[in-house]
């Protein structure tokens, strides 16, 4: 018989290779697939709801003047940045 019809059996790690792909595979068809891009929504706060929170209007304006819209760019601000901002006291 030809060299060429005979085959090898599977080495150990051809079969963990294997079995892990198996499993990988069976993975992915079972878990929930995730939303398409077009319905993951993405929540921003407008500045103005810190004024429900005690912040003075002025003091808003000036946030927004520095280029402050939302409540994540904010949190997002570093300190000295936050504090080079002339607000009220």
């Amino acid at each position: 018989m030809s060299s060429l019809l005979r085959r090898r059996p599977f080495t150990p790690r051809a079969w963990s290779l294997l079995i892990f792909l198996l499993l990988l595979l069976l993975l992915l068809l079972t878990s929930p697939s995730l939303p398409p891009l077009h319905q993951v929504v993405v929540n921003f706060r407008h500045i103005s709801e810190l004024e429900h929170h005690g912040i003075n209007r002025t003091d808003l304006n000036k946030l927004m003047e520095a280029g402050y819209c939302t409540v994540e760019a904010i949190t997002h601000a570093t300190l000295r940045k936050l504090t080079d901002i002339k607000v009220s006291s």
